[in-house]
């Protein structure tokens, strides 16, 4: 509840800046911001946040296009720290893991346990966030493909009104 409530300003600022861009970069065929390569690790990095499973997780609901569009959009003058912080993630990685091209060439265990390992850095709480953020958001922001994350917490889609 607390970190709904620290979040919240950013959540509200989400939302809005993703009404306004929904028709101009709602667009699940490309990326924006990242690289193919890129993508590949910052969807493996979400799919680690929320694992697929019994249920469909990050992946299914394509939390990477949500963050790609988010970082081309509302928080395009944070896109470039973003960046730094997953170049970093990056390297280290590779550094840590060495004959490995990227994170998301490790196996699920090893990549659990290099997320572990980097779980206090601000980059890793950024993707988490992003990640949680992505899942729940309207699908014409990017994520939440075929309002995977709202049956994933049993939101149900619907107008209400009452007076």
């Amino acid at each position: 509840m607390t970190w709904l409530a620290a979040s919240w300003p950013r959540i509200v600022a989400a939302a809005e800046h993703a009404h306004q861009m929904a028709n101009d970069t709602a667009d699940r065929s490309k990326f924006f911001v990242l690289t193919p390569a890129q993508a590949r690790d910052v969807d493996a990095i979400a799919s680690q946040i929320v694992p697929s499973g019994t249920t469909p997780g990050a992946h299914e609901a394509g939390v990477v296009y949500f963050i790609d569009q988010v970082h081309a959009g509302l928080w395009k003058e944070n896109s470039q720290e973003f960046l730094t912080g997953l170049t970093d993630f990056q390297t280290k990685c590779s550094r840590h893991h060495a004959g490995v091209a990227q994170f998301a060439d490790l196996p699920g265990d090893e990549q659990i346990a290099y997320l572990k390992h980097m779980e206090h850095e601000p980059f890793f709480g950024n993707m988490r966030f992003l990640t949680v953020l992505g899942l729940l958001a309207l699908p014409s922001y990017g994520g939440n493909a075929d309002k995977l994350g709202w049956k994933l917490v049993g939101f149900v889609d619907q107008h209400a009104c009452q007076p």
